[in-house]
């Protein structure tokens, strides 16, 4: 229903009737795709009051029609050819070139005069629009050319006009103006004027949160807030945030079970900390910045309960939750959450020292190593939820909702699953329920939290420009999240090999050693057949890609086997040299100096080198084949 204000007709039965442009039967959505429409409502910030797609259609319906109609008022005054022609055996409102250049100008101001004004004010602020500057003529021109190859199709469009103009010289109907000609005029108009590209539309919703969320759901024309959320939620559940390897390790109990999630579990809690530490703070900072934009004071209750329930003030319903949970209430009531998560924090310590298996010289992180952790989380919710960082409602409740709320009870289910199991299972073992007080009330209690939330940032959700900030904020916080994860395991389990530093300087020490013309060394026979024989069946004519190729003897291998070509890549400059020196090297092989996490970069810096076509075969594929023997061990677990 909102795409009735693509195109317009005016009949014009008397001239007393130009003014009415009924809109015209809709063109389909397959072919405009929206995108003028998302354009359009962007640029313009008095539609972001509009709180669903038809209203927003009846505002832009209003305004185009209200400014075509001014710039035919216009060009009946002041053009000399007037604004009326036949056109197929009816009479069609019209606009030639000025008139196209003043509507142009027109659409690209920001201040537009209320329908209800006087005549006298209308004309008064569109004065200064009448004339064609030097500045529109190129977007008059690609105006009127499109409206002129929409009109008359069947005519030979390649002449050049002797004007000099790169179009026809037809004037341009109402009847034939498309929204979408107008949407790329305004907007071409105003980076040629302005030299800059302002608002939302900066933020490019491909880069974020991986590009899972589709452009049509960031459009408020093509989809309500609920349905932005609901892909909005999606796309956080499924996220790396949740489906991490630390995660899954701590839910299994795979770190040497009860004594080795014990103590991990321990060390990853004192990390963490550093971060929910600073939770209420933030919680406060965002109902102080929802409650500014709701005046209605529904929303800050909502961020109020939680904040209640932050401190241990909990009602009956809540109290009879947590006896349900088996869980003593006398041990929790006015108990804040940041207290209780040193408590489980302390005891899972003193656990992991007393349980039976215990490690030896358990190590435990220092305060500094913590706050290295958790930095990236720590930085992500400030910047969402602090003013003074440029926080706004917007991203704080983001922030709260979908980097918190929501994820949350999934989180702490994960981190807590091996012991909770364990718990049930021997309910006189070393662990109980109450150790796990803190894991078992928000797992419950954040679910409840969520929902309520959710209604919130619906509610902020109303425009493109929101949209767009909302999901930067949450894409922010989800990759800070897997950050975190990452340097706890970095720091729990060092590399076991060498830097990219120490092995590059190792292996040019060595080149001279791994030089050979047939298998010498151990691995040679040990490792490299396994993985040749599992490339058998797919290396005939294959594009290969060899990540550490050292002097190139196994990309020599898959050669013999009938590669078509094979690119090596190797951190070691010296072994680069000696593959390239190699008098046995067919031209089939290429060797690159290349640090294995910086493949793409090195292929967009040197493509002709490579034979690689940047952009789109990157992201395609430009090999049938990748190989890295031994190189795992020389980076850490999470790279």
């Amino acid at each position: 229903e909102a795409e009735v204000i693509c195109c317009f007709t005016a009949d014009d039965r008397d001239d007393a009737e130009c003014a009415a442009l009924p809109p015209s039967p809709a063109l389909e959505r397959s072919e405009l795709d929206g995108s003028a429409l998302r354009l359009l409502y962007a640029y313009h910030p008095s539609y972001t009051t509009c709180r669903n797609p038809m209203d927003t259609a009846l505002a832009l319906t209003d305004h185009v029609k209200v400014l075509f109609q001014s710039a035919l008022d216009d060009a009946s005054t002041k053009s000399p050819r007037g604004v009326v022609q036949t056109h197929d055996g009816r009479r069609r409102s019209s606009l030639d070139r000025r008139g196209v250049g003043n509507l142009v100008k027109m659409l690209s101001s920001k201040s537009l005069v209320p329908a209800d004004e006087p005549e006298e004010e209308k004309k008064e602020a569109n004065d200064d629009l009448s004339d064609e500057e030097e500045d529109v003529k190129p977007i008059v021109d690609e105006f009127m050319l499109a409206n002129d190859q929409a009109q008359h199709p069947q005519d030979d469009l390649d002449e050049t006009p002797s004007n000099g103009h790169s179009s026809g010289n037809r004037d341009a109907t109402v009847e034939e103006l498309g929204l979408e000609v107008v949407a790329s005029s305004l907007l071409r108009y105003k980076k040629e004027s302005t030299g800059t590209s302002e608002g939302p539309s900066i933020v490019d919703p491909k880069t974020l949160l991986g590009g899972s969320i589709s452009d049509n759901m960031f459009d408020p024309l093509h989809t309500s807030s609920d349905d932005f959320i609901a892909a909005l939620d999606d796309a956080v559940l499924n996220h790396d945030a949740l489906n991490h390897h630390v995660l899954t390790s701590f839910s299994m109990g795979s770190w040497g079970g009860l004594p080795g999630t014990l103590s991990n579990l321990a060390n990853f809690m004192l990390a963490y900390r550093s971060f929910t530490s600073t939770f209420c703070t933030h919680l406060i900072s965002t109902t102080k910045l929802v409650a500014a934009e709701d005046p209605s004071g529904h929303h800050a209750e909502v961020l109020e309960e939680n904040l209640e329930e932050e401190q241990g003030i909990y009602d009956d319903e809540t109290i009879g939750m947590i006896k349900h949970l088996g869980l003593d209430p006398s041990l929790l009531c006015d108990v804040p959450h940041k207290d209780l998560y040193v408590t489980c924090c302390e005891r899972l310590q003193e656990l992991s020292n007393t349980v039976e298996g215990a490690l030896v010289d358990r190590p435990v992180l220092t305060d500094q190593q913590c706050e290295y952790i958790a930095a990236p989380l720590v930085e992500a919710f400030s910047s969402a939820c602090d003013p003074a960082r440029g926080a706004t409602a917007d991203t704080a409740i983001a922030a709260m909702y979908s980097g918190s709320e929501l994820l949350v009870a999934t989180f702490y289910s994960k981190l807590s699953a091996y012991l909770r199991v364990m718990a049930e299972k021997n309910p006189n073992g070393p662990v109980c329920k109450q150790d796990l007080a803190f894991f078992l009330l928000h797992i419950d209690m954040d679910v409840e939290h969520a929902d309520h939330m959710r209604a919130v940032v619906v509610d902020f959700a109303s425009t493109e420009g929101k949209r767009l900030c909302i999901a930067k904020a949450v894409d922010a916080i989800l990759e800070a999240r897997v950050e975190l994860l990452d340097r706890f395991v970095e720091a729990v389990f060092p590399p076991t090999g060498h830097s990219a530093v120490d092995s590059a300087q190792l292996y040019n020490k060595q080149s001279n050693n791994w030089v050979r013309k047939g298998a010498t060394c151990l691995s040679d026979f040990t490792g490299r057949p396994v993985v040749f024989d599992m490339c058998s069946s797919f290396v005939r004519d294959a594009h290969v890609l060899d990540v550490g190729c050292g002097e190139g003897y196994g990309a020599r291998k898959l050669v013999e086997m009938g590669a078509k070509r094979i690119v090596g890549l190797d951190v070691s400059s010296a072994m680069i040299e000696k593959a390239n020196a190699n008098p046995v090297k067919s031209s089939r092989e290429t060797y690159v100096t290349c640090d294995a996490d910086k493949i793409i970069e090195t292929f967009n810096n040197m493509p002709a080198e490579l034979g690689i076509v940047p952009g789109r075969m990157l992201e395609e594929g430009s090999f049938d084949m990748a190989i890295a023997i031994f190189l795992f061990n020389y980076t850490s677990i999470s790279k």
